[in-house]
């Protein structure tokens, strides 16, 4: 909450001048590995509640955020988007340099083709 807060002051912006809000996380993304990944390594019940609970708690960003930073949930105008963590870190790389094509190698937890 404290680097949203930061970059929302930087930019002379509050929460309600948002038009949109995305998360690096898609609960849905690459769901076919996840589960045989999981399934391969026998988790235990905490684990599978544990991935549950987390589960839900991206679904529903909004409420997350408006709690977090105390607004009201009423008045926030954003869309909220769930992007998948690999392409959020490739977005995040390339959006914010100079170049207009780029290729880029996000290299992480889980290989997806």
């Amino acid at each position: 909450m404290n680097s949203i807060n930061y970059v929302l002051g930087a930019g002379g912006l509050s929460p309600y001048d948002l038009e949109h809000i995305g998360i690096s996380r898609d609960p849905s993304a690459n769901m076919l590995k996840k589960v045989l990944y999981t399934l391969a390594r026998r988790p235990s019940l905490d684990m599978l509640r544990n991935a549950l609970k987390n589960a839900a708690e991206v679904k529903d960003l909004k409420t997350q955020l408006t709690r977090a930073l105390n607004l009201d949930i009423n008045s926030i105008k954003a869309e909220f988007h769930n992007v998948e963590h690999h392409r959020a870190h490739v977005a995040s790389t390339f959006f914010v340099s100079p170049f207009l094509d780029a290729a880029i190698l996000s290299v992480d937890g889980m290989v997806i083709l």
